[in-house]
């Protein structure tokens, strides 16, 4: 930082205890990263046996809602009945839980013993909600053998969802919730063993060429591929607690990525922001700061990571997150000591105190402090004496974690008062 300037200075003279001493200058720090290309998307593998279920679009009217949840009563025979979303792996009727990730119900079902390869899940266990901004078309799911269709929290399976011509409609997969940048996203019913008023409506649009809306649907053909997914051990994890002020940055860090694979980290708002497009590690780690909007609403947020697991399926995951009020971006004030002393004031020990509890725990800070000596006819022993008194500060920042550097050159004063007994500090965010 580039010391300031008050003009020429005169003698030092006393001042008691009670002279005024202030808070410390939070300034903004650099921006994220560039990102990285994404991978292009690639159709799923289609599966043999597809279970071809007829849907009929909602009205108009309920298009927007959530469709509520009505109690089935289970079935006393064994024909099982597509509109209800019961989970059947192989001729068992699932036995499911349900858990909580990043603020979602997850629908989690398994038979026992191990499940046989073949596997079922209802076109109508899945629902359509009202479609957010598309977030990240960037992200498509990887080529290969991994590709993933839209997968549904089975313990085990993966759901593809096609229309009658064998075009994919949903191309992304998640952890038991919805991929915020599918085009119409689904969600799974939070209880198995429930059906839907009025029943949902895929609509796959310009991808099934029957147009979008509520105006028809294609009938969807729902394929659940055998093989275990290891959910647990890949999904990536973001840190709790963020805090972050207005026009402020947060650091995102999280593991289990696909090695030098792209990651974008948006912030769920309507419309949704994308904040940075950035790239894993080589060891499928991340970790970047992230700068908020001057716009973003005090109160509640949400970051979401849109990236790739290690075996190659596409994640997103949701991180809460407090935002406060945006921090004034320059506040430059002195700091006091005793007459001829380098020794602090209780009230400059008190502000310097108060000005460090403005510094988010959540990012690393570096200060710069200038010492001050008069303008005209400063001795070596004063000059000596005002970098004593900015040495001092540096220990007592020290002291609270927070590294500070003292400027070579002197801030100059022309006041013969109390100015002529302070150095001036400045805190500095930095990534």
């Amino acid at each position: 930082m580039s010391p300031r300037t008050d003009g020429g200075r005169g003698p030092e003279t006393p001042a008691p205890d009670e002279t005024p001493a202030a808070p410390v200058a939070p300034t903004d720090p650099a921006p994220a990263a560039p990102a990285a290309p994404a991978p292009t998307p690639t159709a799923s593998t289609p599966t043999k046996s597809p279970v071809v279920v007829e849907v009929m679009p909602p009205k108009v009217k309920d298009a927007a809602e959530a469709p509520k949840p009505v109690p089935v009563a289970p079935k006393k025979d064994s024909k099982t009945d597509p509109s209800t979303s019961k989970v059947f792996i192989g001729k068992q009727e699932a036995s499911c839980t349900q858990t909580t990730s990043n603020g979602q119900l997850l629908t989690s079902c398994g038979v026992n013993p191990e499940p046989p390869p073949v596997k079922k899940l209802y076109c109508n266990s899945l629902t359509k909600r009202d479609a957010p901004p598309a977030l990240a078309q960037r992200l498509a799911p990887m080529p290969g053998p991994l590709v993933p269709g839209l997968y549904v929290h089975v313990i085990d399976g993966l759901v593809s969802l096609k229309n009658r011509g064998g075009t994919q409609i949903f191309s992304a997969g998640q952890f038991g919730f919805t991929p915020s940048f599918i085009q119409p996203p689904i969600v799974v019913p939070p209880n198995p063993g429930i059906t839907f008023n009025p029943p949902p409506a895929f609509n796959p649009g310009t991808s099934g060429g029957a147009g979008s809306g509520s105006g028809g649907s294609k009938p969807v053909d729902c394929e659940v591929r055998s093989g275990r997914l290891p959910f647990a051990a890949s999904e990536p994890k973001l840190p709790a607690g963020l805090s972050v002020a207005q026009g402020g940055v947060a650091f995102i860090n999280a593991g289990g990525l696909l090695a030098n694979s792209p990651v974008s980290i948006a912030l769920v708002a309507d419309p949704m922001e994308t904040l940075a497009d950035v790239t894993a590690d080589a060891d499928g780690n991340l970790a970047v700061w992230v700068r908020l909007p001057a716009s973003t609403p005090v109160g509640d947020g949400i970051l979401q990571v849109n990236g790739y697991t290690a075996e190659g399926y596409t994640v997103t995951v949701n991180s809460g997150m407090a935002v406060r009020a945006a921090v004034p971006q320059a506040v430059k004030e002195p700091v006091y000591f005793w007459y001829q002393s380098d020794r602090l004031t209780s009230k400059a020990k008190a502000a310097l105190v108060a000005a460090l509890s403005e510094v988010p725990a959540t990012v690393p800070s570096t200060c710069t402090i200038a010492p001050v000596v008069r303008a005209e006819g400063a001795t070596a022993a004063l000059i000596e004496l005002a970098e004593n008194r900015a040495q001092a500060v540096a220990a007592y920042l020290k002291g609270r974690g927070v590294s500070c550097t003292v400027d070579n050159e002197p801030d100059t004063t022309t006041s013969a008062s109390s100015k002529s007994r302070r150095s001036t500090v400045t805190i500095r965010f930095a990534n």
